[in-house]
């Protein structure tokens, strides 16, 4: 077990470049179709933990970026079977940014399930007018009561889902608990 000593191993995996959405300021060329497979995620997972520095970290925050990571959903799902089956002793917390465009009932169902180990950071750029002007006109298409609603009468009040509100120069992320709070707990 990693000695807790309050900072996180913080390594970032990159799972796609494809987006759904075309937003203005968007870094990605998200008309690309590279996808990484389970093969290469899992030897990506190895070498992450096989380089965790000694007992200077608490735990392991595996962040998931893309593109839009929720494009691959199955794959995000297998690399947290591989990383619980595998690293069972090592103290850990998964993260993806969303879009929240894509999120369906099967998805909101995994992720509350998995919520004490898996986060979603929904970003939405301000008010509905500023988020469509950005988003390709999204906004309507993110369930924004996801994490405090009930899905099949279960309270999701204490979900895993982090809200990135982007407002002119301001980013709030708005959740009960910080992430490097719960992975040391």
């Amino acid at each position: 077990m990693i000695e807790k000593h309050g900072k996180l191993f913080n390594p970032t995996i990159c799972v796609t470049r494809s987006c759904n959405l075309n937003c203005v300021y968007c870094y990605q060329k998200h008309k690309g179709t590279e996808r990484m497979d389970f093969p290469t995620a899992k030897a990506c997972v190895d070498e992450i933990f096989s380089s965790i520095p000694g007992s200077a970290y608490a735990g392991v925050l595996l962040k998931f970026m893309g593109g839009e990571p929720l494009l691959e959903f199955d794959l995000l799902r297998q690399v947290y079977e591989y990383v619980h089956e595998r690293y069972p002793d090592v103290k850990k917390m998964l993260f993806a940014t969303t879009n929240g465009t894509l999120l369906n009932d099967e998805m909101k169902a995994w992720f509350h399930e998995h919520r004490q180990s898996f986060y979603l950071g929904l970003s939405i750029d301000g008010t509905a007018e500023v988020h469509n002007h950005n988003r390709s006109g999204s906004f309507d298409m993110i369930d924004t009561r996801f994490g405090f609603q009930k899905i099949r009468g279960v309270n999701l009040a204490e979900g895993n889902f982090l809200y990135i509100i982007r407002s002119a120069w301001h980013i709030l992320i708005v959740y009960g608990r910080t992430l490097k709070q719960k992975i040391c707990e």
